[in-house]
């Protein structure tokens, strides 16, 4: 019996995979599941664009993996830096960005950055308002605050490009650097990096076909921010040289091998918030570090017990959103992460289609990579889509290991 509803399970998670594609929600997808570190799924489906003349999906393809980049990198390189004694989450981020001083942002910690409640906006076109990486960080200082530090929840983009920096102010390499010799080396990744060699271009994933939605929002918070700008010199000069340079920031073509996201595009392809290219097992090797070990097993893991436990636990609530540092955790319905998975669970999303979710109490991580965007971004495709499939995925998993969680 119970072999035959894992059978009808399974059968169900695939047909559900093949709809999404005949509907147009991405042209395919890669998904890697493990529970108690053994591996109970993993496929690949569809082509590597809605463009029938694209080669077929396989397991080893490369995606951009947007905003994944935030807690499988950033926030790991903050919390590395925090074991080493060379910062704490509870520093100002004015000791490290030091037009942060002297302004209502002075009280801003590292740690409200990680939790996404530092008042900053989520997201601002940086590519149009500034010339290099110094002045971004200088426009970030000048945006007026939209709530009091730590009183709210707001996803910040923003947030996590100021954390990049600092891993880069107080390392003296930047993020890719850090990233390469402290996490993807001693991890064994071979085929996760930001900026992949030219070589590899057949093997990733392409994104959008040009960067058209984006710009559209771009043109969209020019015209809104002008009233804020009136009220500030400097962002009054940003302003209109943003207005002058909008449509010079255009890209066109098939986004491939260069991140998606136009802020770490403009960055040199290396950010806080967005930049990583992996493949789904080097994405499984980095979640398996924020699982426990089953078994007498030893976990494979970069950060110290302790850095994993504040990761993962609550840090921040407000209403109905609950973060850890980096991870979103569960509270309430309506994460991404379905209905079914455990109260324990923490995940994230990344823009371009992709997503991880670990859940620590069935040791089940579920790692889904699709370029959603390509050639166009879909609003509410992957919105619906997410949370079926991991309703799927653990009444799979359910089937095979048969324990009862809450």
């Amino acid at each position: 019996m119970m072999q035959s509803r894992a059978l009808h399970y399974f059968a169900q998670l695939h047909t559900f995979v093949d709809s999404a594609i005949d509907q147009g929600i991405f042209g395919g997808a890669v998904f890697f599941v493990k529970r108690e570190g053994d591996w109970i799924l993993h496929g690949a489906k569809g082509s590597l664009s809605v463009d029938s003349d694209e080669a077929p999906m396989d397991e080893d393809i490369i995606f951009d993996v947007a905003s994944l980049t935030k807690v499988l990198v950033t926030t790991p390189a903050i919390m590395l830096l925090q074991e080493a004694g060379e910062l704490s989450i509870d520093d100002p981020v004015a000791d490290y960005i030091e037009s942060f001083r002297d302004t209502e942002k002075l009280c801003i910690t590292i740690k409200d950055l990680l939790t996404h409640s530092s008042g900053l906006p989520a997201w601002a076109p940086l590519y149009v308002f500034a010339d290099d990486k110094d002045e971004a960080i200088e426009f970030i200082s000048h945006i007026p605050l939209r709530y009091t530090p730590g009183e709210e929840i707001e996803y910040s983009c923003l947030g996590f490009i100021l954390l990049g920096r600092i891993v880069e102010l107080v390392s003296g390499q930047d993020i890719a650097e850090f990233a390469r010799g402290h996490i993807f080396e001693p991890l064994g990744l071979r085929q996760t990096f930001f900026r992949p060699p030219r070589e590899l271009l057949s093997r990733i994933a392409p994104t959008e076909h040009g960067n058209v939605y984006e710009q559209a929002k771009a043109a969209q918070f020019i015209e809104e921010f002008s009233t804020v700008a009136s009220q500030d010199r400097w962002l009054a000069s940003r302003l209109r040289r943003a207005k002058r340079r909008l449509d010079s920031m255009r890209r066109e073509g098939l986004i491939r091998g260069q991140v998606h996201d136009s802020n770490a595009y403009f960055l040199g392809g290396v950010s806080g918030n967005a930049g990583v290219f992996s493949c789904a097992s080097d994405v499984m090797k980095m979640a398996e570090q924020f699982l426990p070990g089953a078994s007498g097993r030893k976990r494979n893991a970069i950060l110290s017990p302790e850095s994993v436990r504040q990761m993962i636990t609550p840090q921040k609530e407000v209403g109905n959103q609950c973060r850890g540092l980096g991870w979103q955790l569960i509270k309430g319905n309506g994460t991404s992460g379905g209905r079914l998975i455990s109260r324990s669970a923490f995940g994230h999303t990344g823009f371009t289609g992709c997503s991880l979710w670990i859940d620590p109490l069935r040791e089940l991580a579920v790692v889904l990579l699709s370029n959603a965007v390509c050639p166009r971004y879909k609003p509410d495709g992957m919105a619906a889509f997410r949370p079926a499939f991991h309703d799927l995925v653990v009444q799979f998993s359910d089937c095979i290991f048969s324990p009862a969680h809450a």
